[in-house]
């Protein structure tokens, strides 16, 4: 009677990969690592290393000083005059009710039509990035997604920035990037 042989389980060669996670699921792992680290760079680390800016109302000119002297100098920017702009880039927030789940991201430029409007926004840009993130992040889903929301947004950005200048005419504002997420 011929004996039993004993069948062992075949050892792994030395050229044979171990089998791992399939490539769409390295991929999304991949995709997602690059999307935390873009967030965590642009919130985190990027305000640490952007110059601070310090405001540039002095002991002798209050706020409200600097807001009449804006005011007594309405000066529209024209489109063919050669005016300053204050871009904010990047801007990202939740909007309202979202909790977490959409996001929006947007630029924002201010053109700005007087220099002593223009000097002062430069010097508080933390506050008007501050300003913009509010104003945007009080928006719902539905607000931004009606198709009219953009020239709204304008409208109602011109008139919170333009509170710190003491007047919104002297700024007009674009939004160049805008994306709803």
């Amino acid at each position: 009677m011929p004996e039993p042989k004993i069948v062992e389980p075949a050892a792994e060669t030395e050229g044979a990969k171990p089998q791992g996670p399939p490539k769409a699921v390295r991929l999304g792992i991949l995709a997602g690592a690059v999307v935390v680290g873009l967030g965590v760079g642009a919130m985190v680390v990027g305000p640490k290393f952007a110059p601070s800016a310090t405001p540039a109302v002095s002991g002798s000119e209050t706020a409200d000083a600097h807001k009449a002297k804006a005011h007594k100098a309405k000066k529209k920017p024209k489109h063919n005059d050669p005016a300053s702009a204050i871009k904010i880039d990047n801007v990202i927030c939740n909007p309202a009710g979202a909790q977490g789940q959409h996001f929006l991201m947007a630029t924002v430029v201010f053109e700005v039509g007087d220099q002593e409007a223009e000097k002062f926004l430069e010097s508080n840009q933390y506050v008007v990035r501050d300003i913009v993130l509010s104003t945007l992040g009080s928006q719902t889903l539905e607000d931004l997604s009606r198709p009219t929301i953009r020239e709204d947004l304008k409208k109602l950005l011109a008139q919170n920035v333009g509170q710190l200048v003491g007047d919104p005419e002297v700024l007009t504002v674009y939004i160049p990037q805008f994306v709803v997420q």
